[in-house]
Protein backbone atom coordinates (compact mmCIF):
# COMPACT_ATOMS: atom_id res chain seq x y z
CA UNK A 1 0.00 0.00 0.00
CA UNK A 2 1.39 3.21 -1.02
CA UNK A 3 1.94 5.97 1.22
CA UNK A 4 3.02 9.61 1.60
CA UNK A 5 3.86 11.77 4.76
CA UNK A 6 4.56 15.72 5.35
CA UNK A 7 5.67 17.32 8.16
CA UNK A 8 6.43 21.04 8.87
CA UNK A 9 7.88 22.65 12.00
CA UNK A 10 6.30 26.43 11.60
CA UNK A 11 8.47 29.53 12.01
CA UNK A 12 6.88 30.83 15.35
CA UNK A 13 9.88 31.76 17.43
CA UNK A 14 9.80 30.91 20.71
CA UNK A 15 6.67 28.97 20.68
CA UNK A 16 5.60 25.83 18.70
CA UNK A 17 3.29 24.69 16.25
CA UNK A 18 4.17 21.76 14.31
CA UNK A 19 1.49 20.68 11.35
CA UNK A 20 1.88 16.74 9.47
CA UNK A 21 -0.49 14.56 7.32
CA UNK A 22 -0.12 11.14 6.42
CA UNK A 23 -2.38 9.93 2.87
CA UNK A 24 -3.06 6.11 2.56
CA UNK A 25 -5.74 4.01 1.51
CA UNK A 26 -7.02 6.86 -0.97
CA UNK A 27 -7.44 9.15 2.08
CA UNK A 28 -5.57 12.02 3.41
CA UNK A 29 -5.51 12.70 7.68
CA UNK A 30 -3.69 15.77 9.00
CA UNK A 31 -2.70 16.93 12.52
CA UNK A 32 -1.05 19.25 15.06
CA UNK A 33 0.63 19.13 17.49
CA UNK A 34 0.43 22.93 19.40
CA UNK A 35 -0.49 25.98 17.64
CA UNK A 36 1.20 28.98 19.49
CA UNK A 37 4.12 31.63 20.39
CA UNK A 38 4.84 34.58 21.98
CA UNK A 39 3.58 36.95 18.96
CA UNK A 40 0.14 36.77 18.11
CA UNK A 41 0.58 38.00 14.98
CA UNK A 42 3.67 35.85 13.64
CA UNK A 43 1.65 32.88 15.19
CA UNK A 44 -1.39 34.04 12.64
CA UNK A 45 0.79 34.50 9.90
CA UNK A 46 2.16 30.60 9.71
CA UNK A 47 -1.15 29.85 10.45
CA UNK A 48 -2.18 31.14 6.86
CA UNK A 49 1.07 29.45 5.34
CA UNK A 50 0.19 26.43 6.34
CA UNK A 51 -3.58 26.65 4.94
CA UNK A 52 -1.55 27.68 1.56
CA UNK A 53 0.85 25.22 1.91
CA UNK A 54 -2.04 22.15 2.39
CA UNK A 55 -4.65 23.65 -0.17
CA UNK A 56 -7.15 22.99 2.40
CA UNK A 57 -10.02 24.21 0.22
CA UNK A 58 -9.20 19.91 -1.12
CA UNK A 59 -11.38 18.56 2.08
CA UNK A 60 -13.64 21.16 3.52
CA UNK A 61 -10.59 22.41 5.55
CA UNK A 62 -10.58 19.75 8.05
CA UNK A 63 -7.64 18.70 10.40
CA UNK A 64 -8.12 15.51 12.30
CA UNK A 65 -6.24 15.85 15.39
CA UNK A 66 -5.10 18.56 17.07
CA UNK A 67 -2.96 17.80 20.41
CA UNK A 68 -2.12 20.47 22.97
CA UNK A 69 1.11 19.16 24.78
CA UNK A 70 0.27 22.02 27.81
CA UNK A 71 -1.58 25.14 28.81
CA UNK A 72 1.51 27.91 27.72
CA UNK A 73 0.33 31.38 26.18
CA UNK A 74 3.32 29.89 23.56
CA UNK A 75 1.84 26.80 22.86
CA UNK A 76 -1.46 27.59 22.33
CA UNK A 77 -1.94 31.50 21.30
CA UNK A 78 -3.03 30.63 18.04
CA UNK A 79 -5.35 27.95 18.11
CA UNK A 80 -8.53 30.46 18.66
CA UNK A 81 -7.60 31.53 15.21
CA UNK A 82 -6.57 28.11 13.91
CA UNK A 83 -10.50 27.21 14.97
CA UNK A 84 -11.68 30.21 13.12
CA UNK A 85 -9.95 29.16 9.97
CA UNK A 86 -10.53 25.55 9.76
CA UNK A 87 -12.73 22.20 11.10
CA UNK A 88 -11.01 20.72 13.93
CA UNK A 89 -12.61 17.02 13.91
CA UNK A 90 -10.40 15.80 17.30
CA UNK A 91 -9.12 18.34 20.49
CA UNK A 92 -6.36 15.96 22.52
CA UNK A 93 -5.61 17.65 25.47
CA UNK A 94 -3.60 16.37 28.92
CA UNK A 95 -6.12 15.53 31.86
CA UNK A 96 -5.60 18.32 34.61
CA UNK A 97 -6.73 17.21 38.26
CA UNK A 98 -8.84 19.90 39.50
CA UNK A 99 -5.65 21.44 41.28
CA UNK A 100 -3.42 21.75 38.29
CA UNK A 101 -6.69 23.83 36.65
CA UNK A 102 -6.47 26.08 39.57
CA UNK A 103 -3.10 26.44 38.84
CA UNK A 104 -3.28 27.23 34.43
CA UNK A 105 -6.17 29.52 35.59
CA UNK A 106 -3.87 31.27 37.79
CA UNK A 107 -0.74 31.24 35.35
CA UNK A 108 -3.02 32.73 32.65
CA UNK A 109 -4.69 35.23 35.06
CA UNK A 110 -0.87 36.45 35.81
CA UNK A 111 -0.24 36.99 32.36
CA UNK A 112 -3.31 39.12 32.02
CA UNK A 113 -7.09 39.32 31.92
CA UNK A 114 -7.46 39.32 28.47
CA UNK A 115 -5.23 36.04 28.25
CA UNK A 116 -8.22 34.49 31.71
CA UNK A 117 -10.67 35.81 29.28
CA UNK A 118 -9.52 33.62 25.95
CA UNK A 119 -8.83 30.71 27.64
CA UNK A 120 -10.11 29.97 31.24
CA UNK A 121 -12.95 28.61 29.49
CA UNK A 122 -10.69 25.79 28.03
CA UNK A 123 -9.75 24.96 31.20
CA UNK A 124 -13.27 24.82 33.07
CA UNK A 125 -15.56 23.12 30.27
CA UNK A 126 -13.51 22.80 26.70
CA UNK A 127 -16.39 21.23 25.00
CA UNK A 128 -18.46 24.67 25.58
CA UNK A 129 -15.15 26.70 25.26
CA UNK A 130 -15.30 25.04 21.15
CA UNK A 131 -18.84 25.42 21.30
CA UNK A 132 -18.71 29.27 21.72
CA UNK A 133 -15.78 29.34 18.92
CA UNK A 134 -18.37 26.98 16.40
CA UNK A 135 -16.45 24.39 16.47
CA UNK A 136 -18.06 21.00 17.28
CA UNK A 137 -14.45 19.14 17.76
CA UNK A 138 -14.40 16.07 20.21
CA UNK A 139 -12.21 16.70 23.13
CA UNK A 140 -10.01 13.41 24.63
CA UNK A 141 -8.63 14.09 27.34
CA UNK A 142 -4.96 11.84 28.16
CA UNK A 143 -4.04 10.85 32.33
CA UNK A 144 -0.95 10.19 33.27
CA UNK A 145 -2.70 6.80 34.58
CA UNK A 146 -1.31 3.38 33.16
CA UNK A 147 -4.26 0.85 32.17
CA UNK A 148 -3.84 -2.37 29.49
CA UNK A 149 -0.61 -1.84 27.54
CA UNK A 150 -2.36 -2.55 24.19
CA UNK A 151 -0.27 -3.10 21.33
CA UNK A 152 -2.51 -1.41 18.84
CA UNK A 153 -5.73 1.04 19.23
CA UNK A 154 -9.77 -0.48 18.79
CA UNK A 155 -10.80 -0.42 15.06
CA UNK A 156 -12.93 2.52 14.17
CA UNK A 157 -16.90 1.18 13.91
CA UNK A 158 -16.48 1.42 9.95
CA UNK A 159 -13.05 -0.13 9.54
CA UNK A 160 -11.28 2.98 8.57
CA UNK A 161 -10.04 6.48 10.05
CA UNK A 162 -8.37 7.77 12.99
CA UNK A 163 -9.05 6.28 16.00
CA UNK A 164 -7.85 7.97 19.36
CA UNK A 165 -10.76 6.95 22.25
CA UNK A 166 -13.24 9.25 23.56
CA UNK A 167 -13.76 11.15 26.83
CA UNK A 168 -10.84 10.55 29.48
CA UNK A 169 -8.30 7.59 28.45
CA UNK A 170 -5.21 6.74 29.43
CA UNK A 171 -1.78 7.25 28.54
CA UNK A 172 -1.22 3.54 27.22
CA UNK A 173 -4.14 3.95 25.03
CA UNK A 174 -2.56 3.40 21.33
CA UNK A 175 -3.95 5.77 18.63
CA UNK A 176 -3.93 5.12 14.99
CA UNK A 177 -4.86 5.67 11.75
CA UNK A 178 -6.55 2.03 9.90
CA UNK A 179 -7.48 0.96 6.36
CA UNK A 180 -9.94 -1.35 5.85
CA UNK A 181 -9.34 -2.70 9.87
CA UNK A 182 -5.71 -2.70 9.20
CA UNK A 183 -3.87 -0.03 11.63
CA UNK A 184 -1.05 1.50 9.19
CA UNK A 185 0.16 4.56 11.86
CA UNK A 186 0.70 4.64 15.02
CA UNK A 187 0.22 7.90 17.80
CA UNK A 188 1.45 7.10 21.38
CA UNK A 189 1.12 9.37 23.98
CA UNK A 190 2.89 9.89 27.71
CA UNK A 191 1.28 12.64 29.93
CA UNK A 192 3.83 14.42 33.13
CA UNK A 193 2.48 15.29 36.20
CA UNK A 194 3.79 17.09 38.97
CA UNK A 195 0.69 17.21 41.69
CA UNK A 196 3.67 18.17 44.51
CA UNK A 197 4.78 20.72 42.74
CA UNK A 198 0.81 22.13 41.92
CA UNK A 199 0.40 21.90 45.65
CA UNK A 200 3.88 23.80 46.38
CA UNK A 201 2.88 26.94 44.27
CA UNK A 202 -0.98 27.13 45.21
CA UNK A 203 -0.30 26.95 48.84
CA UNK A 204 2.33 29.79 47.90
CA UNK A 205 -0.15 32.14 46.12
CA UNK A 206 -2.88 30.92 49.16
CA UNK A 207 -0.62 32.55 51.57
CA UNK A 208 0.13 35.41 49.49
CA UNK A 209 -3.56 36.37 48.89
CA UNK A 210 -4.16 35.61 52.25
CA UNK A 211 -7.21 32.71 51.02
CA UNK A 212 -7.69 29.48 52.02
CA UNK A 213 -7.96 27.06 49.41
CA UNK A 214 -11.24 26.33 48.66
CA UNK A 215 -11.29 30.41 48.14
CA UNK A 216 -8.60 30.36 46.00
CA UNK A 217 -9.90 27.55 43.57
CA UNK A 218 -13.34 29.22 43.47
CA UNK A 219 -11.93 33.08 42.89
CA UNK A 220 -9.70 31.74 40.07
CA UNK A 221 -13.40 30.73 37.96
CA UNK A 222 -14.71 34.28 39.08
CA UNK A 223 -14.05 36.85 35.99
CA UNK A 224 -14.24 39.76 38.24
CA UNK A 225 -11.94 38.45 40.70
CA UNK A 226 -9.41 37.91 37.99
CA UNK A 227 -9.69 41.55 37.22
CA UNK A 228 -9.12 43.37 40.30
CA UNK A 229 -6.36 40.69 41.37
CA UNK A 230 -4.36 39.79 38.38
CA UNK A 231 -1.65 42.24 39.52
CA UNK A 232 -1.21 40.36 42.67
CA UNK A 233 -1.09 36.99 40.53
CA UNK A 234 1.69 38.28 38.40
CA UNK A 235 3.70 39.52 41.88
CA UNK A 236 3.28 36.26 43.08
CA UNK A 237 4.08 33.96 40.36
CA UNK A 238 7.32 35.85 40.34
CA UNK A 239 8.32 36.36 43.56
CA UNK A 240 8.34 32.34 43.38
CA UNK A 241 10.04 32.13 40.07
CA UNK A 242 7.98 29.28 39.04
CA UNK A 243 6.10 31.26 35.89
CA UNK A 244 7.50 28.95 33.57
CA UNK A 245 6.67 25.45 34.91
CA UNK A 246 4.01 23.08 34.25
CA UNK A 247 1.35 21.25 35.58
CA UNK A 248 1.49 18.91 32.90
CA UNK A 249 2.72 18.09 29.74
CA UNK A 250 1.74 15.99 26.87
CA UNK A 251 4.26 14.59 24.41
CA UNK A 252 3.30 12.28 21.57
CA UNK A 253 4.78 9.74 19.16
CA UNK A 254 4.26 9.83 15.72
CA UNK A 255 5.30 7.05 13.27
CA UNK A 256 4.03 4.16 10.51
CA UNK A 257 3.19 0.54 11.88
CA UNK A 258 5.65 -1.15 8.98
CA UNK A 259 6.46 -0.18 5.68
CA UNK A 260 8.93 -0.96 3.20
CA UNK A 261 10.79 0.98 0.33
CA UNK A 262 11.32 5.06 1.86
CA UNK A 263 12.43 7.78 -0.09
CA UNK A 264 12.68 11.35 1.95
CA UNK A 265 13.17 15.21 0.71
CA UNK A 266 13.85 17.82 3.35
CA UNK A 267 15.15 21.34 3.24
CA UNK A 268 14.07 24.96 4.37
CA UNK A 269 12.88 27.89 2.30
CA UNK A 270 16.01 29.60 2.42
CA UNK A 271 19.00 27.06 3.48
CA UNK A 272 19.42 23.35 2.90
CA UNK A 273 17.61 22.08 0.10
CA UNK A 274 18.60 18.37 -0.45
CA UNK A 275 16.83 15.07 -1.10
CA UNK A 276 18.19 11.64 -0.19
CA UNK A 277 17.44 8.01 -0.15
CA UNK A 278 16.61 6.87 3.78
CA UNK A 279 17.94 3.82 4.35
CA UNK A 280 17.72 3.61 7.60
CA UNK A 281 13.49 2.30 6.71
CA UNK A 282 13.28 1.58 10.71
CA UNK A 283 13.66 5.13 11.39
CA UNK A 284 10.85 7.15 10.46
CA UNK A 285 9.00 8.45 13.74
CA UNK A 286 8.25 11.88 15.43
CA UNK A 287 8.24 12.54 19.05
CA UNK A 288 7.26 16.06 20.32
CA UNK A 289 7.89 16.90 23.90
CA UNK A 290 6.61 20.58 24.44
CA UNK A 291 7.79 21.86 27.76
CA UNK A 292 8.31 18.27 29.45
CA UNK A 293 10.88 18.51 32.51
CA UNK A 294 13.05 15.55 32.20
CA UNK A 295 16.19 16.24 33.72
CA UNK A 296 15.78 14.60 36.55
CA UNK A 297 16.32 10.43 35.92
CA UNK A 298 12.47 9.42 37.60
CA UNK A 299 10.92 11.77 34.77
CA UNK A 300 13.14 10.40 31.98
CA UNK A 301 12.76 6.92 32.93
CA UNK A 302 9.37 7.24 32.86
CA UNK A 303 9.47 9.13 29.72
CA UNK A 304 11.25 6.44 28.11
CA UNK A 305 9.35 3.56 29.43
CA UNK A 306 6.03 4.78 27.81
CA UNK A 307 8.13 5.30 24.42
CA UNK A 308 10.37 2.35 24.92
CA UNK A 309 8.81 0.46 21.96
CA UNK A 310 9.08 3.04 19.51
CA UNK A 311 12.42 4.88 20.29
CA UNK A 312 14.53 2.60 17.95
CA UNK A 313 11.75 3.96 15.16
CA UNK A 314 12.67 7.70 16.04
CA UNK A 315 13.90 9.77 13.11
CA UNK A 316 13.39 13.29 14.41
CA UNK A 317 12.86 14.68 18.48
CA UNK A 318 11.97 18.01 19.37
CA UNK A 319 14.12 19.07 22.12
CA UNK A 320 11.90 20.28 25.29
CA UNK A 321 11.09 23.85 26.47
CA UNK A 322 12.82 25.17 23.53
CA UNK A 323 16.61 24.01 24.55
CA UNK A 324 16.41 25.24 28.14
CA UNK A 325 18.82 23.72 30.35
CA UNK A 326 16.54 23.43 33.22
CA UNK A 327 14.51 21.43 31.32
CA UNK A 328 17.21 18.69 29.15
CA UNK A 329 18.44 15.01 29.96
CA UNK A 330 22.00 14.49 28.26
CA UNK A 331 20.02 11.25 26.92
CA UNK A 332 17.67 13.44 24.92
CA UNK A 333 20.75 13.42 22.42
CA UNK A 334 20.80 10.03 21.77
CA UNK A 335 17.10 9.54 20.29
CA UNK A 336 16.49 9.93 17.04
CA UNK A 337 19.15 10.92 13.75
CA UNK A 338 17.53 14.55 14.40
CA UNK A 339 16.80 17.34 16.83
CA UNK A 340 14.45 20.41 16.80
CA UNK A 341 14.91 23.31 18.95
CA UNK A 342 12.31 26.02 18.20
CA UNK A 343 13.77 29.79 19.85
CA UNK A 344 13.81 33.16 19.28
CA UNK A 345 17.35 32.55 18.53
CA UNK A 346 19.92 31.02 16.57
CA UNK A 347 22.33 31.73 19.77
CA UNK A 348 20.20 32.99 23.24
CA UNK A 349 22.50 36.15 24.31
CA UNK A 350 20.61 35.44 27.88
CA UNK A 351 21.92 31.67 27.73
CA UNK A 352 18.12 29.96 27.99
CA UNK A 353 16.91 29.20 24.89
CA UNK A 354 18.67 27.08 23.73
CA UNK A 355 21.18 27.06 26.26
CA UNK A 356 24.80 26.44 25.05
CA UNK A 357 25.36 23.20 27.09
CA UNK A 358 22.26 21.52 25.40
CA UNK A 359 23.80 22.27 22.15
CA UNK A 360 27.03 21.10 23.03
CA UNK A 361 25.52 18.06 24.03
CA UNK A 362 23.39 17.69 21.06
CA UNK A 363 26.06 18.81 18.40
CA UNK A 364 28.13 16.09 20.36
CA UNK A 365 25.61 12.94 19.43
CA UNK A 366 22.65 14.61 17.21
CA UNK A 367 22.78 13.89 13.19
CA UNK A 368 21.74 17.15 12.60
CA UNK A 369 20.44 19.86 15.02
CA UNK A 370 18.04 22.26 13.80
CA UNK A 371 16.74 25.68 15.12
CA UNK A 372 13.75 27.08 13.53
CA UNK A 373 12.91 30.53 14.76
CA UNK A 374 10.26 33.25 13.72
CA UNK A 375 12.12 33.94 10.59
CA UNK A 376 10.05 31.87 7.89
CA UNK A 377 13.24 30.58 6.18
CA UNK A 378 13.85 28.40 8.91
CA UNK A 379 10.46 26.54 8.25
CA UNK A 380 11.35 23.05 7.99
CA UNK A 381 9.90 20.62 5.67
CA UNK A 382 9.85 16.63 5.40
CA UNK A 383 8.55 14.58 2.77
CA UNK A 384 8.39 10.74 2.93
CA UNK A 385 7.17 8.61 0.40
CA UNK A 386 6.92 4.72 0.30
CA UNK A 387 5.18 1.41 0.56
CA UNK A 388 3.77 0.06 3.93
CA UNK A 389 3.54 -3.96 4.40
CA UNK A 390 0.26 -5.43 4.72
Amino acid sequence: MYFTHRRQQWSVGHGFFHSASVGVGGALYRYIYDCGGHNEFTVNREIDRYAINENMEDNGKAVDMLVISHFHADHIKGIPYLLKQFRIKNLVIPYLSEDAKALVLAYFAAIGVDEWNVFSGLILAPEDWLANLESDAQVVQISAEDGDRLDEATVPPNGNGLAIGTGVTNQSTPAAIFVGTLPVWRFKFHVEENPKYVAAILNEIATQLRLDMEQLKASLRDSNWINANWETLKKCFKSIGSENQNATNLSMFSGPIRYVHLKRASFQPKGRDYAYWCYREDRLGWLGTGDAELKKSAAYSSFESSFEKYLPNLDTVTVPHHGSRRDYNAQIGDLGLRHVITSNHLVDPKDKHPSSDVMVNLRSKSGAVEIVTDDPSTTLFDSFTGLLRL
